[in-house]
Order: C-alpha cells, then sequence, then structure tokens
C-alpha cells in the first residue's frame, strides 16, 4: 500500500509482501509511520529499553504505568494502593483495573535488579521468566533491563521439554515464576545450571 492509503492513512509500506516459497512462509507487507517511512526517529539520550522506560518514569511518575483487573467484586482503589477484599455477596464478573504508578513501578524495578545483583548475576546473564503477562512479569524484564540481562521467556505450553531445552541451551542461570509454576520449572531443571529459582 503506498503512503495515505485509506487503509492505513499514518503508514507507509516500506517493503512488500513475500508469498510462500522454498519452503517458507510468506510475510506481510513491513510498515513504518508515514512521517518517518526512511529512518527511525531518534529520540535524545534513549539508547536502551530501560533508558526509554526511565525517560517515561521521569516525565510521568505519578501516571498509571502497570494495571492488572482486581478480584471479583473488588471495589476501585487508587493508583499504589490495593482493592478492597470481595464481599460473601459480591459478583463474579471482573473487578475495576488497578494501576501502579511509573514512581511505583520504577521503585519495584530497583529492588527486582538489586535481588538479581545480590543473586551474584551481572551484565549478560540470561535470566528465565515462566508465567502469563501480568505487570509482575514486566517488572521482572525491566529489571534484566537496569542491569543489561537478558529476559528468556520461557513458554509451558511447548511443554516441560520444551522449558528444559530453553534452559539449558539458552544458559540461563536464574528463573522467575509464581509459585504455581514451581512444578513445571522443577521437572524441567533436572540438574541444570540454574543455580535459583
Amino acid at each position: 500500500m503506498p503512503s495515505g492509503s485509506s487503509q492505513f492513512p499514518l503508514l507507509a509500506e516500506v517493503e512488500p509482501a513475500r508469498p510462500a516459497q522454498n519452503g517458507r512462509p510468506e510475510v506481510s507487507p513491513v510498515y513504518r509511520p508515514a512521517f518517518h517511512k526512511d529512518s527511525f526517529p531518534k529520540l535524545d539520550g534513549i539508547e536502551t529499553c530501560y533508558d526509554l522506560f526511565e525517560k517515561s518514569c521521569q516525565l510521568y511518575p505519578d501516571c498509571p504505568c502497570l494495571g492488572e483487573r482486581a478480584p471479583p467484586g473488588s471495589t476501585p482503589a487508587p493508583a499504589g494502593s490495593t482493592p478492597s477484599s470481595p464481599s460473601p455477596s459480591s459478583s463474579s464478573s471482573p473487578g475495576p483495573y488497578v494501576f501502579m504508578t511509573y514512581r511505583e513501578v520504577a521503585e519495584a524495578v530497583e529492588a527486582v535488579a538489586g535481588g538479581y545483583v545480590a543473586a551474584g548475576l551481572g551484565p549478560g546473564d540470561r535470566i528465565g521468566v515462566l508465567g502469563a503477562n501480568c505487570k509482575e512479569w514486566m517488572m521482572a524484564m525491566q529489571g534484566m533491563n537496569r542491569m543489561s540481562m537478558v529476559c528468556v521467556p520461557l513458554y509451558e505450553t511447548l511443554g516441560d521439554s520444551a522449558v528444559e531445552f530453553i534452559i539449558k541451551h539458552s544458559g540461563t542461570r536464574l528463573v522467575v515464576c509464581s509459585a504455581a509454576k514451581l512444578p513445571v520449572v522443577a521437572r524441567a531443571l533436572r540438574g541444570e545450571a540454574v543455580r535459583q529459582v
């Protein structure tokens, strides 16, 4: 599609679609913002994903950053506080969204990053993360970004052997997961070099 098409008026096609061939799947076109079709925009002082997060924390410290649904029947709570406990007669519909501010997330990320360092990890070390997308997953990853560590996503949907393979072949030294995922990690480790979970 050319720049300014009615389908995507703010996007410009910079690479055409490729049909499937020689065992390779087809690929859709590559689009960029029409006002930056020839190159990516440069943000002063932003070199890493963590730089971008840190800049957002500086600009918007009291704005909502990461959120999740409160348990069913909970009442709304302001950012930075926990929702009220549901009453026994509460409905089963999802509760309100509860957000942490950028400042709160930055403080949590700093603590997580400090935990990685206290565990003896340093720049370039690989940390596995097993679990559903959630605010804790994002804070674990930002802690890695802060310390120039490598996030290794672990997907249990591929089975225990895939988790074991990824841990072994990535050189993962620590795994971050919820208590509910410990059995999956335990089955996958079987004497691997991971030192902590």
